[in-house]
């Protein structure tokens, strides 16, 4: 620095450097900010990568395998209006064997009224199977023809997330020769340490399948159904390979089952062997979870039981549960356990709450028209059978029993309205119900304080 330069002129020529220093410090920090911003919103922006389906088997599969191996997922495009016929197994597992890659990715299906099915004379083969990580959404398609020991339409395993909307799960078949035939339409694993698998179903269809328990749907972790219809899928059991009994023609529950705004129609369980027992036309819940099983609004409607043979047992037409279950605002009606075959017995035509559970009909949930029917055996609760260990039944608020029927020609026949097993005094109580025009009678078994 010249002499010239006054102590005063030195400080202020250091600020200025430092000054320019520090701006230009801030301006490559405001520069690698926008360059991180910049990436992020790219990578963001990026989100699952579309895949377009052209309408065949092999780009399907091509298309699951890619997503599945998406660093961010996929969306798959199907062609509108397309089957896709599947011919052959892709893969075979602890589950048994796939038509298609198994997902553990974040996946969304739209179907434009697509079709996802087992083509002719092939199989047997489930359709998809979702495992841990996979996140799937499906829409506005059909999956169908599927073969398996367990879930032949969709199994949902342990820490799998499947929603659909739209969709109809149809035809498929939980066969006994390939394990122990439950779940025909959907199955949904229980907890293996992952919190088990979780299914939620609206504005959906599972109608027509066939299993020995769960025809339609069976449920050991967490399933949400919303306006949608259970129908015209079976349990059934006429062979010692499938244990004697048939359970749950449309839903079988083991754990946490909610309907909202939904209807179970037209479902059946149905046994042929002596000694056999058919239960839950439209569902059997064996949950003792506190979810348990809840309908809001939904409709239980021409489900029927039936079994054949000596000293066979048909129970709970429409419901038949062993846990927690709750009504409200859901009518039980029309529906039918009956039996034929030398000492058989139908219990419940509308309703079975056994073993130690407790069950709520509120807001209106009427068991009307219901009808137990046993010729020549034993024929009881047309409407309702509360059974033995401690089973509990609240009706309340509207939850009329009316014109229910319990008919056992050359048998016994009692309870036609209720029916109640259960020698604890207060195991079925009534507030604010009527119980009328039932046949034979009002009420039977133990007594049922005002009825």
């Amino acid at each position: 620095m010249g002499a010239d330069v006054t102590p005063a002129q030195a400080r202020r020529s250091t600020a200025i450097q430092r000054g320019q220093s520090l701006a230009r410090a801030v301006s490559a920090a405001v520069i690698v900010s926008s360059l991180i911003a910049t990436r992020a919103a790219t990578a963001a922006a990026a989100g699952p990568v579309t895949i377009p389906v052209p309408c065949n088997e092999v780009a399907l599969e091509n298309a699951i395998t890619a997503a599945d191996a998406s660093a961010t997922g996929a969306v798959l495009n199907l062609k509108s209006d397309c089957t896709y016929a599947l011919t052959d197994t892709d893969n075979t597992g602890s589950n048994g064997a796939n038509a298609l890659p198994v997902v553990t990715n974040l996946i969304t299906v739209n179907g434009h009224g697509d079709t996802i099915t087992a083509g002719t004379g092939v199989g047997p083969f489930r359709i998809l199977d979702v495992e841990a990580g996979g996140n799937v959404v499906l829409t506005q398609l059909t999956i169908s023809g599927g073969d398996a020991g367990y879930g032949a339409g969709v199994y949902v395993g342990d820490g799998a997330v499947v929603a659909a909307n739209g969709v109809t799960v149809s035809h498929n078949v939980a066969d006994t020769t390939l394990g122990q035939g439950i779940g025909g339409g959907l199955y949904i694993v229980a907890s293996g340490g992952l919190g088990g698998g979780t299914l939620t179903l609206s504005n959906s269809r599972v109608i027509h399948n066939t299993a020995v328990e769960g025809g339609g749907l069976y449920n050991l972790a967490t399933t949400i159904v919303t306006s949608s219809q259970i129908t015209g899928n079976s349990a059934s059991c006429s062979s010692v390979d499938c244990g004697g009994n048939a359970q749950g023609g449309g839903l079988w529950n083991g754990a946490s089952l909610t309907l909202l705004n939904s209807m179970v129609k037209d479902n059946t369980a149905s046994c042929v062997l002596d000694g056999c027992g058919a239960e839950g036309g439209g569902i059997a819940s064996g949950s003792v979870f506190a979810g348990g099983l809840v309908l809001q609004h939904t409709t239980m409607s021409r489900n029927t039981t039936s079994c054949s043979g000596v000293a066979c047992l048909a129970q709970g037409g429409g419901i038949w549960s062993y846990g927690t279950t709750v009504l409200s605002g859901s009518p039980v009606n029309e529906n039918t356990s009956s039996c034929a075959g030398s000492t058989c017995a139908a219990w419940g035509g509308g309703v079975v709450n056994s073993g130690s559970g407790t069950m709520t009909l509120a807001g209106g949930s009427k068991v009307t028209k219901n009808r137990a029917i046993a010729p020549g055996g034993t024929a009881v609760g047309g409407g309702l059978f509360n059974g033995v260990y401690g089973a509990t039944v609240h009706l309340m608020s509207g939850s009329n029993v009316e014109e229910n029927i319990a008919s056992a020609v050359g048998g016994t026949a009692a309870g036609g309205g209720i029916f109640n097993v259960n020698p604890t005094s207060g195991s079925v109580t009534l507030t604010q119900v009527v119980v009328m025009a039932n046949s034979p009678d009002q009420c039977g078994g133990t007594p049922t304080q005002g009825c």
